[in-house]
């Protein structure tokens, strides 16, 4: 019976996990997630964007951010509004990162948004600065999102 209870706890364990965390792919894992955790580390809040531009603002990790040697991080992003009336919009935004603030490097963290909903990727900081790059293209371009950064 102990052997049963323990495996039993051991397989909701796992369900959860997977439920909180899952991979990502199809989007749905990060609305069960809590974010942002902390608001001075919130990219967006209901921004809409018709243009390529900076997605909201900057995240400032502080004057003593030093990671050693990166600071994993996860990215949210929850998508509420998404024009694709000419069917050939394209959305990508790219996590970016900056030692002063004002030249902004691409980390390789990348969403390719095709649908509203919700998006994460765990990725790596080793700046202090950091924010969301959006490129839009097509003919009548428009996104409005939520976007914020968690500390893994």
């Amino acid at each position: 019976m102990a052997l049963f209870s323990c495996l039993t706890l051991l397989l909701l364990a796992a369900c959860l996990a997977a439920w909180m965390y899952g991979d990502g792919r199809d989007g749905s894992s990060i609305r069960r997630l809590p974010g942002p955790l902390d608001a001075n580390l919130q990219f967006a809040d209901g921004v809409t964007k018709t243009a390529t531009a900076v997605f909201g603002s900057a995240v400032d990790l502080g004057e003593n951010f030093a990671p050693d040697p990166v600071l994993p991080v996860r990215v949210g992003l929850n998508v509420t509004a998404l024009n694709q009336a000419n069917q050939n919009e394209t959305y990508t935004l790219a996590l970016q990162e900056s030692a002063d603030g004002v030249t902004y490097t691409d980390t390789g963290l990348t969403f390719t948004v095709q649908s509203t909903g919700t998006y994460h990727l765990v990725g790596g900081l080793t700046q202090r600065h950091a924010r969301l790059y959006g490129t839009l293209a097509g003919t009548t371009p428009s996104i409005t999102a939520d976007a914020w950064l968690n500390p893994v």
